[in-house]
C-alpha cells in the first residue's frame, strides 16, 4: 500500500461514531488502526440534528488543545456511506466536509488521516444528554485516555424535549430496545428542556 493509499483509507472518528457499531449502522466496515490525538482542536458542537434533538460534533481551532479518537480503515464505498449519511459533498455544499490532517497515536505514531468538519458552524449549541452519551460510550469502549473520557462526560449537555432517537431512523436499533412504548413516549410526556452538567 502507498503512502496516498494510506491517507485515501484512514480515517479519523472523533464523534459517536468512534464506536464501530455506529459506523456498521452506517453502512460501514470499520477496521480499527490505532487511538490518536488531533492536536491544536477542541470538540465542539454546532448545528442541529432533530433526530437526537442535539447539537452536532465537528472540531474547532483551540491552540494547544486536543481531540481524541479512533482512526479507522474504511474501503472506498465505506467512505460513500459515510458521506451520505453526513451530508459531505465534493462541491463543499454539504453539511461536512472532509478535512486532512494528521493525528499522533499512543505510541508516538503519526497517520494521515481525514475526519469531517462542519461546513457552516453558526451558532454553538448544547449535545443533548443521549447524544453526549454516544460520545462518551465510544470513547470509553474504545480505549481513549482516561482523563479525557472524563473531560467528555463533564461536558454540559441538555435534556431533550421528546425521545430520542427519533423512531424511524436507522440508528434507533442500535441504541435502544425494540419497545412500541417509546415511540409514543414524545406524545405523551412532558418534557423539560433543561442544560445538565454531571461534573
Amino acid at each position: 500500500m502507498t503512502e496516498a493509499d494510506e491517507v485515501e483509507d484512514l480515517y479519523f472518528a472523533y464523534g459517536p461514531d468512534m464506536d464501530p457499531a455506529v459506523l456498521r449502522a452506517r453502512g460501514g466496515r470499520p477496521e480499527a488502526v490505532a487511538v490518536a490525538r488531533l492536536s491544536d482542536y477542541k470538540l465542539a458542537f454546532f448545528g442541529y440534528t432533530e433526530t437526537w434533538d442535539s447539537g452536532m460534533e465537528t472540531v474547532a481551532p483551540d491552540p494547544g488543545g486536543e481531540v481524541w479518537g479512533v482512526v479507522y480503515r474504511l474501503r472506498p464505498w465505506d467512505w460513500d456511506n459515510l458521506d451520505a449519511w453526513m451530508d459531505a459533498r465534493l462541491d463543499g455544499a454539504g453539511m461536512y466536509f472532509h478535512y486532512p490532517d494528521e493525528v499522533t497515536d499512543l505510541s508516538g505514531k503519526t497517520h494521515s488521516v481525514r475526519f469531517y468538519k462542519k461546513n457552516y458552524q453558526g451558532e454553538p449549541r448544547l449535545p443533548s444528554v443521549p447524544y453526549l452519551d454516544l460520545v462518551v460510550g465510544g470513547a470509553g469502549q474504545q480505549g481513549l485516555p482516561i482523563r479525557y473520557v472524563e473531560r467528555l462526560r463533564c461536558t454540559v449537555a441538555h435534556k431533550p424535549a421528546f425521545a430520542v432517537p427519533v423512531p424511524g431512523n436507522p440508528e434507533r436499533g442500535v441504541f435502544v430496545k425494540p419497545d412500541c412504548g417509546t415511540c409514543e413516549a414524545a406524545e405523551d410526556e412532558d418534557f423539560e428542556v433543561m442544560e445538565v452538567e454531571t461534573c
